[in-house]
């Protein structure tokens, strides 16, 4: 075998090589619109509250997801939130709202987190406190769990673990 030969052979395997990990690594699609599987999770979808971690009462359990490589959004009973990917820090509400979490949004392996923060008004400080929130969305044999770790004041946590089956429209 000649030289020549062999290095176009040992590249066309670099070159495969390459191209199996960045597919292995794509991100998985969460687009589409998602059906709240209640007997299957533990608490309930809600929507930031202004200033306050508890959130509230979504209007409609249901989730509609948009993905591109820049962001993941979620449309939630009316509420629209945008998980940045690229880019610095923001506010999640897609308007801008005063109130809600800021953060950002990053793909570890399959599953997208979000790091977000809080500023929630505590009385015995006389001052706003920024507390965590995380965020992450798995597809797991066709369903979509959504596990959310919120840190209330006082440094008590929840976690809520959310199950939804896409529709099939």
């Amino acid at each position: 075998m000649t030289k020549k030969r062999t290095s176009g052979i040992l590249l066309s395997v670099l070159v495969l090589f390459v191209a199996a990990r960045l597919l292995a690594q794509a991100p998985p699609d969460l687009s589409g619109t998602w059906i709240f599987v209640a007997e299957k999770s533990q608490g309930v979808p809600t929507v930031p509250r202004i200033y306050n971690t508890t959130g509230a009462p979504a209007a409609s359990k249901d989730l509609q997801i948009t993905q591109t490589p820049a962001a993941v959004r979620v449309k939630i009973g009316g509420v629209e939130l945008v998980y940045r990917l690229e880019g610095p820090e923001g506010n999640i509400s897609a308007d801008g709202r005063a109130g809600f979490p800021v953060g950002k949004a990053a793909w570890e392996g399959a599953a997208l987190v979000a790091t977000l923060t809080q500023e929630v008004f505590s009385p015995a400080d006389s001052n706003y406190i920024k507390v965590p929130i995380r965020e992450t969305y798995t597809l797991s044999d066709g369903l979509l769990i959504v596990e959310r770790v919120r840190t209330h004041l006082g440094g008590k946590t929840d976690t809520q673990k959310l199950v939804y089956t896409k529709s099939a429209s």
